[in-house]
């Protein structure tokens, strides 16, 4: 699960003036991965590659209060590639980088559209412990 909120600028060119629209957005996500290890649990050095989907919601306000659009839902695709440390009784350092790919409710509102769909890259660090080695 992941939630996420970030201040986001549109900026476009209208007749010979450069405009900026200062947004508020929110990004909730819940997306699940299957993980294949290329190596057997007994291995100090696991690399992995996991694919998922899952859902997500995105809502976006101007800075000025007036709502660009309440909220737009999707279904993203999440690939990441990652390597397990292991350490001595079942724990570890996991080292993660995914990109999340969903639809783009912002291309919608852009004069041309926007051709690309939203792409959010994560680098991940955390402790792992294995149970039953």
């Amino acid at each position: 699960m992941g939630w996420n909120a970030n201040d986001v600028t549109l900026s476009g060119l209208t007749g010979n003036r450069l405009t900026d629209t200062l947004l508020r957005s929110r990004q909730d996500a819940a997306i699940a991965d299957f993980l294949l290890y290329f190596r057997n649990r007994r291995s100090r050095i696991r690399p992995y590659l996991s694919v998922g989907t899952g859902f997500v919601r995105i809502e976006a306000d101007r800075a000025t209060g007036a709502s660009l659009f309440k909220e737009t839902q999707s279904w993203p695709l999440r690939v990441a590639v990652g390597i397990d440390l292991m350490a001595k009784n079942g724990w570890g350092v996991r080292y993660s980088f995914s990109e999340t790919i969903s639809g783009n409710p912002f291309s919608a509102r852009l004069d041309p559209p926007g051709p690309r769909k939203l792409a959010n890259f994560q680098n991940l660090v955390g402790v792992v412990k294995y149970f039953g080695r």
